[in-house]
């Protein structure tokens, strides 16, 4: 599941998932994209924290990306710790 976190000026939406294991290590995954008139579809940029590794870009400059990652890494201790109150509030609805 994806949540919202931030909307930018030029209208890029950045969301967040729930927190995911591998190799028992935690991670989430960030998607930022903004509607782009000139292709007539969606800029993407997916990577995932805390490691910062792109899993896809597409339409975002190279100075863009770098402007994205660095903005949201400052909120990762945040992230983790919504996202973690996210999944516990999710699996109470649940039971």
């Amino acid at each position: 599941m994806m949540y919202p976190f931030l909307k930018l000026n030029d209208g890029t939406m950045i969301v967040y998932s729930n927190i995911q294991e591998d190799a028992n290590k935690g991670f989430m995954l960030i998607r930022a994209e903004r509607w782009n008139d000139a292709h007539d579809d969606f800029d993407t940029l997916e990577f995932t924290l805390p490691n910062c590794e792109i899993q896809l870009s597409q339409g975002f400059t190279p100075p863009e990306r770098k402007f994205l990652v660095q903005r949201v890494k400052k909120f990762e201790k945040l992230l983790f710790q919504w996202a973690k109150e996210d999944q516990e509030s999710n699996s109470y609805k649940q039971l």
